[in-house]
């Protein structure tokens, strides 16, 4: 889950809604049409909070390599989706084995990261990351631009130049 989460950028809903017949392994995407959310412990599908959130992800590299066909639900607890206190459970058995210190949303700014560094646009990861606004996107790119350019300042004052 961890690594799909990371190489996808997906909302941990929007994984968890996830069944075979929206991996097209053929074309190498994702087709993203639906979230899981908890009604009283119970998960329930729905569609994603905008109409932006409905889109088409590219598999990359490293993950295409991992994935094995199936049939159904993606992730599930016996055939049926995950409720929100079970993943927590899961998730956290998961971080205390691996020593994963992070929240899956962190993952998904992660790979926003991997898309900047690749030199995507802002426009583009907008659209890969489903977000409404521009803004959005370009307020986290803003945050690793300044991480950045604190890393090439320090890198610069040290070069023996």
């Amino acid at each position: 889950f961890a690594y799909f989460a990371l190489y996808t950028g997906l909302r941990k809903g929007e994984i968890l809604a996830l069944t075979w017949d929206d991996i097209d392994l053929d074309n190498r995407v994702i087709h993203v049409n639906k979230a899981v959310y908890d009604d009283h412990g119970t998960p329930k599908i729905k569609r994603p909070k905008t109409e932006n959130g409905v889109r088409s992800v590219p598999i990359l590299d490293r993950l295409y390599d991992k994935l094995i066909p199936g049939k159904g639900i993606l992730f599930s607890d016996e055939g049926r989706y995950i409720s929100a206190w079970k993943f927590q459970k899961y998730w956290s058995s998961y971080c205390a084995e691996s020593g994963i210190t992070c929240t899956v949303h962190q993952l998904r700014h992660a790979f926003t990261t991997m898309l900047f560094e690749c030199d995507i646009s802002v426009k583009d990861a907008q659209k890969i990351l489903g977000h409404a606004q521009a803004s959005t996107t370009q307020d986290i790119y803003t945050d690793i631009r300044k991480a950045r350019e604190m890393l090439i300042n320090k890198k610069l004052l040290s070069a023996d130049i």
